[in-house]
């Protein structure tokens, strides 16, 4: 995945490659859907997105985060992950930043079903650390079966 940044309020713009992500950047992934883009409390970038494997072997919900305007990335840090293709597959959510506190983070993300018009659920995730690290998911919604 690439983001530009830009350090002249939108002027010029550098392009940065986020590692780790995708096998096009050192990660195990194919490929990445739904990245996004969150400012933390702390002034810190922090990339979210859902990451898959084309044969629909494996998702994941990663995160990495910048600490220098996007110049440098963190190893991406698992918010969830389905390496059971039978459980479905998890997407990626938005971090939200806790107003509270500037080092927590949430984020929700959806899991999709095995088979199609089955059980979708969704789950949250919670950092204390600004997005470095996340706790294990918690099921939040369970939308039941679809009619």
């Amino acid at each position: 995945m690439v983001l530009a940044v830009s350090d002249d309020r939108g002027r010029s713009w550098t392009r940065t490659v986020v590692p780790g992500l995708t096998r096009c950047s050192g990660g195990t992934y194919d490929y990445v859907d739904g990245p996004a883009v969150t400012f933390t409390g702390d002034g810190a970038l922090l990339v979210t997105g859902g990451l898959f494997m084309a044969d629909g072997s494996a998702s994941a919900a990663l995160s990495v985060r910048s600490d220098d305007d996007g110049r440098t990335w963190t190893r991406p840090a698992v918010v969830v992950e389905e390496t059971d293709p039978d459980q479905g597959g998890h997407g990626g959510g938005t971090a939200v930043t806790d107003p509270r506190d500037p080092e927590v983070l949430y984020v929700v993300t959806p899991r999709f079903p095995a088979q199609s018009r089955t059980r979708n659920d969704a789950w949250i995730s919670r950092s204390t650390d600004g997005g470095r690290s996340w706790a294990a998911p918690v099921l939040v919604a369970d939308a039941g079966r679809a009619i």
